[in-house]
């Protein structure tokens, strides 16, 4: 599935959408059912790229009903995750709203920090659209502390950006320029390390 990364980046959608349809023929094949969940969450992407959210969401259903009976905790807080973006997408808040705080309860049985601070990312960037500024803050600072407390860089650099971007939302333009000034901070540690890796 690297190609099919590689086309979802560079927004070739057809081609990634030949790509992960044939990778889950293989899988269907050889009855490789989390392969064929790995396929089908692919295609969700490519037609979340593509702009179709309802073809979108059909699939990271499919790969959620494979999770389910997998038992795979991840696969399932993963898709609800994902299918709450898209109905966030499409407008349907009140869906992705149930469908973050189911990704956010299995991700913390799970004790998986990534997937914990872009939880409470997701229900930050909910309230924010919502224009409830004061709970967005407080979720991008649970999802910071989690952040933070697992050096986890870019979700550092994602939660400072959006408490700024709150804050100026409340008038609270000095604190909002602190808030921007350590994301800069941050953006920069995040483009030195990836310059040391291509060094490297």
């Amino acid at each position: 599935l690297n190609l099919c990364e590689d086309y979802i980046r560079e927004e070739k959608g057809d081609l990634a959408e030949s790509e992960v349809l044939s990778y889950i023929e293989k899988a269907e094949k050889q009855r490789l059912m989390p392969g064929v969940e790995k396929g089908y969450d692919y295609l969700a992407k490519v037609y979340m790229m593509k702009g179709d959210m309802k073809l979108a969401i059909e699939y990271y259903k499919k790969a959620l009903e494979l999770a389910l009976k997998n038992n795979s905790k991840v696969g399932k807080a993963n898709a609800y995750n994902n299918i709450a973006i898209a109905h966030f997408e499409m407008g349907d808040m009140d869906l992705a709203l149930e469908n973050f705080k189911k990704a956010l309860n299995l991700r913390l049985e799970l004790d998986q920090p990534l997937g914990i601070s872009e939880s409470y990312y997701n229900l930050g960037d909910w309230n924010y659209f919502q224009n409830n500024f004061d709970e967005a803050i407080k979720y991008y600072n649970i999802s910071l502390d989690v952040a933070q407390r697992n050096n986890l860089t870019k979700e550092m650099a994602d939660a400072f950006d959006a408490i700024a971007e709150s804050l100026k939302e409340k008038g609270k333009f000095k604190e909002a320029l602190e808030y921007k000034e350590k994301y800069i901070e941050q953006r920069d540690i995040m483009r030195r390390k990836n310059q040391v890796k291509e060094i490297d």
